[in-house]
């Protein structure tokens, strides 16, 4: 796990038991698996998404190490094959989650340049054409994100290729998910190409 101020990153490596991982990367190659989202109340939350169709793929759990506890779970959908870790840590004072500890005198990373990411802004999500008002409402009824900004093929286009958003988000704008599919054209835009190439 990479962390820096907010932003925290960790990187996966399939390996030959780890089925699930492996047929990902065969899919969609070097790509993001999980988006974890910071929740209030994991049990509702869990409600409410199995509810109106998403499904566990880890029970809700308890970790806990000496800085604290947290409660965790791990969801999908039937839209994509990215998932959300959800992760209840009121007064948890630890780096990241229990089992995670600083990793000092690491010679590597102290040749590698410092990337100053203090935090995420958004994340964008790319669909087949279509699929963007199903995935929009999802995300509003389980997890109560509000449209916030949308564009269409009249503003984001090009000689070559054009493309909807619609930009959703949390009462605090912490959280920024965009929504995006590709307008049919003569030629494939970028959402296009990028939905294509994970789904092929």
């Amino acid at each position: 796990m990479l962390g820096l101020l907010k932003a925290r990153f960790m990187f996966t490596s399939s390996n030959d038991e780890n089925e699930d991982y492996a047929s990902f990367l065969i899919k969609h190659g070097d790509n993001v698996k999980d988006v974890a989202f910071k929740v209030n109340d994991l049990n509702s939350t869990l409600q409410c998404i199995l509810k109106n169709g998403g499904y566990l793929l880890s029970d809700a759990k308890t970790l806990s190490d000496k800085f604290g506890s947290v409660e965790i779970a791990t969801v999908a959908t039937a839209q994509s094959d990215m998932r959300h870790t959800l992760i209840e840590a009121h007064n948890y004072k630890g780096i990241f989650l229990p089992g995670f500890s600083a990793y000092k005198n690491n010679f590597l990373a102290e040749k590698l340049e410092r990337i100053p990411v203090a935090t995420l802004d958004h994340v964008v999500e790319n669909f087949p054409v279509g699929g963007m008002d199903d995935v929009t409402k999802w995300y509003h009824d389980t997890l109560n994100l509000q449209r916030f900004w949308s564009i269409d093929e009249n503003v984001c286009h090009s000689e070559y290729s054009a493309m909807k958003s619609i930009l959703l988000t949390n009462p605090s704008h912490s959280i920024q998910v965009a929504i995006a599919e590709p307008v049919p054209n003569t030629k494939r835009g970028r959402s296009q190409i990028q939905v294509n190439d994970q789904l092929n």
